[in-house]
């Protein structure tokens, strides 16, 4: 059956003309730009002015990767290091205070009440070492 349907050839004729006017116009478009003065571009010009242009920016920003690469370890290095420095503190204070608490204990032989407990908290929060 698609063997016995064959496309018309009025068609193809009128596509044939169709695409030699186009490329009849394309052609005398061209002549019409030479004629008034204008140059057609050269592509490979062209090419070559964005590629160097591509170049450049893409150092640039292997530049700047490489500055905010080396400011983000920094960054990282002193946030670590402020962790460390809070937890020895931290640490410190803590075991200060266990100190003082056995040793009033210790020393009194019962648990500590709520008041000297709180005044004990207090030498240890306003002390310069911590």
């Amino acid at each position: 059956m698609i063997d016995s349907i064959s496309p018309p050839a009025e068609f193809a004729g009128w596509l044939a003309c169709l695409g030699f006017t186009l490329w009849i116009v394309n052609l005398g478009w061209k002549v019409i730009r030479l004629g008034r003065g204008c140059q057609t571009d050269s592509s490979h010009e062209l090419l070559g002015r964005s590629v160097t242009e591509l170049d450049r920016r893409v150092s640039n920003l292997e530049e700047w990767q490489k500055r905010l690469t080396e400011k983000l370890e920094t960054d990282k290095l002193a946030i670590m290091g402020a962790g460390d420095d809070r937890a020895k503190r931290l640490h410190a204070r803590i075991n200060k205070l266990l100190a003082a608490h056995f040793l009033m204990a210790g020393q009194l032989g019962v648990v500590l009440d709520d008041r000297r407990l709180e005044t004990k908290l207090r030498e240890i929060e306003n002390d310069p070492d911590l």
